[in-house]
């Protein structure tokens, strides 16, 4: 079920944005150099995109923060972790105008 408030809904949830939240780890584990900076720029904004395609696809109930929902909350947590991490890896890279990931 894919009800907002299915057990399976949060635990499928909880295990994409887990995944989604790997998939920046194992780009922060790269190797930087000039040979492979436009690579890392083109997996982060790929990443990026993912990320941000993976949050428009939840319920409703799932993007905002409940008051008293565990499961939710760790949702958002991990969601908002997969976006800092990001960021945080290209920020210092480049400018802004020269490269800028797709937020919400």
């Amino acid at each position: 079920s894919t009800h907002p408030d299915s057990v399976d809904m949060g635990f499928s949830a909880l295990i994409e944005i887990t995944d989604l939240l790997g998939g920046v780890h194992q780009l922060h584990r790269l190797t930087l150099d000039r040979n492979n900076l436009q690579h890392f720029l083109e997996q982060s904004r790929a990443l990026a995109s993912r990320i941000k395609a993976w949050n428009k696809s939840l319920p409703e109930a799932y993007t905002t923060l409940p008051e008293e929902d565990t499961e939710r909350v760790l949702v958002q947590l991990l969601y908002n972790a997969a976006q800092i991490k990001l960021h945080s890896l290209v920020s210092p890279l480049v400018r802004e105008r020269d490269f800028l990931l797709p937020l919400d």
